[in-house]
């Protein structure tokens, strides 16, 4: 639990002052999509970072007992109004030829800053899911063996007029 609460409270003072962000002015019109990014963020670093028309992140953790965050994040230069991180996890398991996907569905995460045209805000909003493999359950059935476990997610952006772009979705695998 310590590990955990050093984890958020190093990231929290890293990503607040976000050096990805920077403040702008809300303009009276705007007919451009925010940029919807998503990134994996572990070891004191974003591990990898993708964005408008990249591929998304496909990302292997080999240990299963590290703390990584799953990051949605919108920027615009007339100020991110919302970003929704949308994820889900997903178990693979056999039992000699056959296999077999679970899936925990998780509630979806997000961000907000308010503002009006002229106002002076961020052109970013971040929202992110702290996670460690080794803190799941085995979720396969008596006899069947757990093969990996799959974070997906996916950020939405949206600007202050209305304007939405997606990205993703994105996986970490740990194979067990």
């Amino acid at each position: 639990m310590k590990t955990k609460i050093a984890a958020l409270a190093v990231l929290a003072s890293t990503l607040t002052a976000c050096e990805y962000f920077q403040d702008v002015t809300i303009p009276l019109l705007d007919f451009t999509a925010p940029t919807a990014w998503t990134s994996v963020y572990f070891n004191g670093m974003h591990q990898d970072i993708s964005g408008g028309v990249a591929n998304a992140i496909n990302y292997e953790m080999s240990d299963p007992n590290t703390y990584f965050l799953i990051i949605g994040a919108s920027t615009d230069n007339g100020g991110s109004a919302r970003v929704d991180l949308n994820w889900e996890v997903e178990h693979f398991c056999t039992s000699g030829d056959l296999g077999q996907i679970k899936n925990a569905l998780k509630v979806p995460g997000w961000a907000t800053q308010s503002g009006n045209v002229g106002d002076q805000v961020s052109n970013g909003v971040w929202a992110g899911e702290l996670i460690r493999f080794s803190n799941m359950a085995n979720p396969c059935s008596p006899g069947w063996q757990w093969v990996a476990s799959t974070v997906y997610w996916q950020a939405v952006a949206e600007d202050f007029h209305g304007n939405q772009s997606s990205h993703g979705w994105s996986r970490v695998v740990h194979y067990w």
